[in-house]
């Protein structure tokens, strides 16, 4: 949480603190001193205490004198105090150099200095020992970020030229890392190949040419050692904990030094998901910090070679499948920069098909889809080319327009000896084409597909099974479902909690889909004309307010509109009247515009309303089922979400019938 001090005047403006010392300073001090003393200290018992140390610390840190500076840098390289040094005044000079690094012993050392002699640093030594450890150690490790006497920077500088050249472009690379925190594998993954795929499709290890610092792991935990020494970093278990402040006063480090943090990230940052398998997701949310950081040097870089660009490129569409828009947005446009400076056309015609592909995610794709050119020639251009497909055929599927998508992905070209990278792609096409089946209503079509890419444990096997779990239940098998779901949803929870939400959503929304189908069914047969579910309300109302977090694009319109008209059938059948109306023109709502699938939804929420008007009775319905024949002669059934296009609709014509109204309740049903 960050908070910041602020007034309040008496027309309830906000006045920032400074503003208000200008204009009104005795006021201010007056509220200041009060609210220490009312406020603050009853609480904190050690603040007067606290703020004279921290006031003597910061004394000392301006009057700093670098350049004639011995005693703390004999500290600093021998952790040794000079004999007869007072025991507590030892003991916290230790703290201070081991919570804040050199500039906070620096600020401690002078402020307490002399001691035995000099009153008012026995008094600051007093105050010190007088905090509690915990306020001591926070005073500390802000104290390495209080300003300093310009000669503070030189004195590092020499403290570092006391170690050899390899600490120093370590301490460089750090600075431009920009994190106070770096994993340990980011570095350890530097030597190790970076994996992509090769021209025919095979696994391609690009070998590591980020700095022999780096590479040589003895040479890099010699330099690392340096830096723990002068307190600028230190392993702790898995990470490098960087003292940024302490390389802050060494100012700017060249060209060079960022150009090898560039070289460094983007060797080790994945990407591909088919390679790392699950660590995928958390070993890119470890390694993303740093990236973002990193990778917006590359504009000012002036020659890159082309590989770096080629990484940088990849890395980019990788870390663009996390964080919000903005950053996705931020990594394809320096991908972009990256791809043109490295001449590739595969990897523009990628950054473009990402960059559409984010657009319909977040909402700002156009509503005509588009045929989108790649390049051809060789199995790797032939093998991207299902990206630019399936786009495509997703844009139709959103639309409805289901004959242009099977002639879309008749586009790709089935090769008779496939790579490895073909496969997986191939896998991709299938399953957009068990999609386009289970949309049209061929559900058994579609369950063959569906089938072979989760027995085949295919990279895309989770998908496939919410797909074939809907399947089996229009086809009738909806506990054989719920079961396969309710396995996949015991995997996801023995995930790191990072890696599942997406997924846990998903498959939450998936199984509460097959408990309305078993409801819907069960309503069915038995001709029931109301009947309630409370749990399952509920359940939908906790995956409504987990898309919360989701963008939003056109997937989370889609789940709005499954979670909107599941809510409306629920209040339908318990006979929640004004509920079911509201949650039905949410349905037609959400799904304006979407073309033959938006007509589809505003004919079954049409036939809905039509009924609810005639179970509360007294309201004239002809314009009502004038729309319905106008409707159904547009549009037959669409088999886009669970029982929307079968089981409610039979329900609905079931009970237009026993009133005797089969004529208009069956328009639904052509």
């Amino acid at each position: 949480m960050i908070m910041r001090l602020a007034c309040i005047v008496d027309d309830d403006e906000v006045v920032e603190l400074e503003t208000a010392m200008e204009s009104e300073s005795s006021s201010v001090r007056n509220l200041l001193s009060a609210a220490l003393f009312q406020c603050v200290r009853p609480k904190y018992p050690d603040t007067i205490e606290l703020l004279l140390s921290e006031r003597a610390v910061r004394d000392a840190l301006h009057v700093f004198a670098g350049d004639q500076e011995r005693r703390v840098t004999s500290y600093v390289l021998t952790r040794n105090l000079t004999s007869g040094v007072n025991p507590e005044r030892l003991r916290i000079t230790e703290q201070s150099f081991a919570v804040g690094g050199p500039v906070a012993l620096a600020g401690v050392y002078y402020a307490t200095i002399d001691s035995h002699r000099n009153v008012q640093n026995r008094e600051t030594l007093n105050h010190l020992s007088q905090l509690e450890d915990t306020v001591r150690a926070e005073l500390f490790r802000r104290a390495s970020s209080f300003p300093c006497n310009p000669s503070m920077g030189p004195w590092l500088g020499r403290l570092l030229g006391r170690f050899d050249l390899d600490t120093k472009d370590l301490a460089g690379l750090l600075l431009c890392l920009g994190q106070e925190v770096l994993p340990l594998a980011l570095f350890d993954r530097a030597r190790v190949p970076s994996r992509t795929w090769g021209e025919h499709g095979e696994i391609l290890d690009t070998p590591s040419s980020v700095a022999l610092l780096v590479k040589n792991k003895h040479r890099f935990s010699s330099a690392l050692e340096g830096l723990a020494r002068v307190g600028c970093a230190s392993l702790v278990g898995s990470e490098i904990h960087v003292r940024d402040s302490f390389l802050a006063h060494l100012g700017t480090w060249g060209q060079s030094q960022r150009e090898e943090a560039v070289r460094l990230i983007s060797h080790v940052f994945p990407k591909h998901k088919i390679h790392y398998e699950n660590e995928y997701v958390s070993l890119c949310r470890k390694l993303l910090p740093t990236f973002r950081h990193v990778v917006r040097y590359l504009t000012e870089l002036a020659a890159p070679q082309p590989n770096m660009n080629f990484q940088v490129a990849e890395a980019c569409l990788s870390a663009s499948r996390f964080l919000d828009e903005a950053w996705k947005r931020e990594a394809i446009s320096i991908g972009q920069y990256a791809a043109d400076r490295s001449g590739s056309l595969v990897l523009s015609s990628r950054i473009m098909v990402r960059r559409l592909t984010i657009e319909r995610i977040h909402g700002a794709c156009g509503e005509s889809p588009a045929r989108l050119p790649f390049p051809q020639g060789g199995q790797l251009p032939r093998g991207l080319l299902a990206d630019a497909i399936c786009f495509t055929t997703q844009q139709y599927i959103d639309f409805g327009l289901l004959a242009s998508a099977h002639s879309e992905l008749a586009r790709y070209p089935v090769s008779t000896s496939p790579s490895l990278f073909d496969r997986i792609q191939q896998e991709r096409v299938v399953f957009m084409r068990a999609k386009v089946y289970r949309y049209e209503g061929q559900f058994m079509e579609a369950r063959t597909l569906l089938k072979d890419l989760v027995s085949g444990q295919s990279h895309l096997a989770e998908k496939a099974a919410i797909h074939l779990s809907a399947v089996q239940c229009e086809l009738g098998q909806t506990e054989h479902a719920a079961m396969m779901l309710g396995a996949l949803l015991d995997q996801v929870h023995l995930q790191p909690e990072g890696c599942r939400d997406k997924s846990h959503s998903r498959l939450e929304l998936a199984l509460a889909n097959i408990q309305l189908m078993q409801f819907l069914i069960r309503v069915r047969d038995q001709r029931l004309s109301w009947s309630s579910h409370p749990a399952l309300h509920d359940t939908y109302l906790r995956c409504l307010a987990s898309l919360s977090t989701h963008a939003p694009g056109i997937s989370t319109v889609l789940s709005q509109i499954s979670i909107a008209a599941a809510l409306a059938i629920l209040a339908h059948l318990r006979g929640d009247f004004d509920t079911a109306l509201a949650e039905w023109n949410r349905t037609f709502e959400l799904a304006r515009g979407r073309g033959l699938l938006g007509s589809y939804i505003d004919l079954l929420v049409t036939c809905s309303t039509l009924d609810l008007l005639l179970r509360r009775g007294g309201v004239d319905v002809a314009e009502l089922e004038k729309k319905i024949r106008t409707l159904s002669a547009r549009t037959g059934r669409q088999y886009h979400f669970l029982g929307l296009g079968t089981t409610w609709p039979d329900i609905l014509g079931r009970w237009q019938e026993d009133r005797g109204r089969g004529g208009t309740g069956t328009a639904i049903l052509l």
